[in-house]
């Protein structure tokens, strides 16, 4: 089940990260991160309520890499544009928060 999971999350993340990119570029940086938000919060409020298990698996698969990967993409950007000099070191702080992040 486990393995179904990543298998999930890591195609909405690869498919994700771009279109997250797009967003942010040609409006604002709240775009992506608004939109995965919302994204998350319905499927979120949604899984309780399933009774099978594969549908509910895929659904938290989808809402987890939907909603992560838009607000990576943001926090990324956002650090990126403020503090161009320190790219490397942001980089590593935001990866090292989302990997200790539930």
């Amino acid at each position: 089940v486990v393995n179904i999971y990543v298998l999930i999350n890591s195609v909405i993340s690869f498919f994700c990260l771009p279109v997250a990119t797009l967003l942010a570029r040609k409006y604002t940086s709240r775009s992506p991160l608004a939109i995965g938000a919302i994204i998350w919060t319905i499927c979120c409020f949604i899984c309780p309520f399933l009774k099978n298990m594969w549908a509910f698996l895929i659904l938290y698969s989808f809402a987890t890499g939907m909603g992560d990967n838009m607000g990576y993409v943001v926090a990324l950007q956002v650090g990126w544009k403020n503090f161009p000099e320190y790219k490397s070191k942001l980089t590593g702080i935001i990866n090292t928060a989302f990997g200790c992040s539930p």
